[in-house]
């Protein structure tokens, strides 16, 4: 074997062992129920008041500025270290809106058999020009897979997701959201672009102020997501595009958890002693969503978590409920089962496993179908039998590394480059 397979093996298996024990230092999850998130996002710029009994007028509340009116030079928010350079202002000048799964507010909820759905349908005129004529209008994407995988790659992002994925949203809102191959191009977009492994090997700074750029960008996503969603509920796209938000719900966790992990005057010397205002911007930014957490009660790592779990729970449900035709399903019902497995929720896990009927081509098909192997004659509640399965999740989390792996060398980065 080359050696250069040596060492593309060798670092996907550590950095495999690193994801588990980081995985093994959470703290045990409080028992939090999926109840509490609704399940659509609904970003601060597109709500909309909806009709309600008059009450006597409130003080109205003072808009938090999205800069939380920190300000910083263009000067002094060119971040240079080393061979990483960064303009801090894209976060300074995103900073409320950094983690939008937290602040805004979840109600994204096409069922149409809802309450509130049917309380909408009542007061609400219908345009009979609206979303399914102009999806009989659109033409079905045809694109051979030489093509698709360049289109794949030239939107590969290490920092700057929203803006590659522009090509990919022009397809989206140019293409039958059912027809011909654009559900096809946003699943190789989500599999191979949308989530990336950060590890921080020396200093934290890099890999901070990175993530936050990321998040600076979550807020449009959702806004993209949701006003699709709502043009094409219940389309294949439309799935696709639900897969896509739920891994930018679990960025967002990452991101968060990074900030919030930090000790600055230890972690951050590098940004204090080189860009003292940027340091003194993201110190504030960490207090401001420090108070944030502490208003939701989410004052421990693992109350965080479940709140994010909460919100990937309620997507992955609104794609089993709307999906057309189970179309994906099953990949969603393994995801959701993952996250009740890492809960300790084990008959959870396996109700939604069992309910799996996995398709050839589904992202966890090989997983999927093992792992419906192994429930028909396994105990969850025994240690052998739960270990076989933690072995089949674990392979299934190595694919995506040895995967990430191969796609950051494609573009010149490792895992600890930025």
């Amino acid at each position: 074997m080359p050696t250069h397979r040596f060492v593309a093996c060798g670092i996907s298996i550590a950095l495999h062992l690193l994801v588990l024990a980081s995985m093994l230092r959470h703290e045990a999850l409080p028992t939090r129920t999926e109840a509490s998130t609704k399940v659509v996002l609904v970003s601060r710029s597109t709500l909309r008041p909806t009709p309600a009994t008059p009450a006597p007028a409130a003080p109205k509340k003072r808009r938090v500025p999205d800069d939380l009116g920190i300000r910083l030079s263009d000067e002094a928010a060119a971040l240079h270290f080393r061979d990483f350079s960064f303009d801090a202002n894209k976060v300074v000048q995103q900073a409320a809106l950094l983690f939008p799964f937290l602040t805004d507010t979840l109600s994204l909820d096409p069922d149409p058999d809802s309450d509130e759905a049917r309380k909408r349908a009542r007061h609400s005129l219908h345009n009979p020009f609206s979303h399914a004529r102009r999806d009989d209008i659109t033409p079905p994407l045809a694109l051979s897979d030489d093509a698709m995988q360049s289109i794949v790659d030239h939107t590969w992002s290490r920092r700057e997701r929203w803006t590659a994925f522009q090509p990919i949203a022009a397809y989206t809102n140019a293409y039958h959201p059912d027809e011909g191959r654009l559900p096809t191009l946003i699943e190789r977009y989500v599999t191979q672009n949308a989530l990336q492994p950060y590890v921080d090997t020396t200093i934290r700074d890099p890999r901070l102020w990175t993530e936050l750029g990321l998040a600076a960008d979550h807020h449009r996503f959702i806004e993209f997501i949701s006003g699709y969603a709502e043009q094409h509920p219940s389309t294949k796209t439309t799935t696709e595009l639900l897969f896509l938000l739920a891994m930018q719900a679990e960025a967002s966790q990452d991101a968060l958890i990074t900030l919030m992990d930090i000790a600055p005057d230890t972690d951050l010397r590098w940004t204090h002693d080189t860009h003292p205002a940027a340091y003194s911007a993201l110190v504030a930014i960490r207090r401001h969503y420090a108070n944030v957490l502490a208003a939701h009660g989410l004052t421990t790592r693992s109350a965080v978590i479940a709140h994010y779990d909460a919100t990937r729970l309620a997507i992955l449900s609104t794609i089993i409920r709307t999906t057309p035709h189970g179309f994906r399903a099953s990949d969603a019902r393994f995801m959701r089962g993952q996250i009740y497995w890492k809960q300790f929720k084990r008959a959870d896990a396996r109700r939604e496993w069992l309910a799996m009927e996995p398709a050839a081509d589904d992202s966890h098909a090989a997983a999927a179908t093992e792992l419906l192997q192994a429930l028909r004659t396994a105990d969850v509640g025994k240690a052998g039998d739960a270990r076989r399965i933690d072995r089949i999740l674990d392979t299934d989390r190595g694919l995506w590394i040895s995967l990430s792996y191969e796609r950051l060398r494609k573009f010149g980065y490792q895992f600890d480059t930025f």
